[in-house]
């Protein structure tokens, strides 16, 4: 019991102020702090319902996450160099240059008959042909037509014969029957 001067008393927003009260009932005590914690709940949510309007993702962790698997990608990959053949291309000096270059021309049909010049020549006489080709003629190519059903050992042959002559630059075409 608390003693005061007289009973009175005024509540408003859950703060009690006694005036010149003699005495304070338990109903009166619990009704104010009932009042007082209703007050303090109403703040406090009006507190957090200001804040929550502003509230935005945070976009730090997602980006470091990417970040290092972007890492992690670039070192895991490999850089392997993929094997073929390799390409000559003429210089550009070369193409500048107009001037024809006449080419070796061996045919081989389908019996495996060789022709240069327009001579048939054996395989054990296509190194001899070569050479006196090159003595008559500036060129560093050959170019060998065979037909479709011609043996690749005489085609194989012809080029290993044509090389032992000294021209570096050979190609073989094919010829439908």
């Amino acid at each position: 019991m608390i003693l005061a001067k007289k009973p009175s008393t005024s509540v408003k927003y859950g703060i009690c102020s006694l005036q010149n009260a003699t005495s304070f009932d338990n109903k009166q005590y619990t009704k104010v702090l009932e009042l007082k914690e209703k007050n303090d709940y109403e703040m406090k949510r009006k507190k957090h319902t200001a804040a929550d309007d502003e509230a935005q993702i945070d976009m730090t962790p997602m980006l470091d996450i990417v970040f290092i698997m972007l890492i992690f990608f670039i070192v895991t990959t490999s850089f392997v160099k993929e094997k073929g053949l390799d390409v000559n291309r003429p210089d550009d000096s070369q193409a500048n240059t107009n001037k024809p270059s006449k080419a070796l021309s061996i045919r081989i049909d389908e019996n495996g008959i060789i022709t240069m010049g327009g001579r048939e020549v054996d395989v054990r006489r296509v190194v001899a042909n070569a050479q006196t080709f090159l003595a008559e003629n500036n060129t560093d190519s050959a170019a060998i037509q065979a037909d479709q059903d011609t043996e690749h050992g005489i085609v194989v042959e012809v080029m290993n014969q044509v090389k032992i002559a000294g021209i570096s630059k050979i190609s073989v075409l094919v010829k439908d029957s």
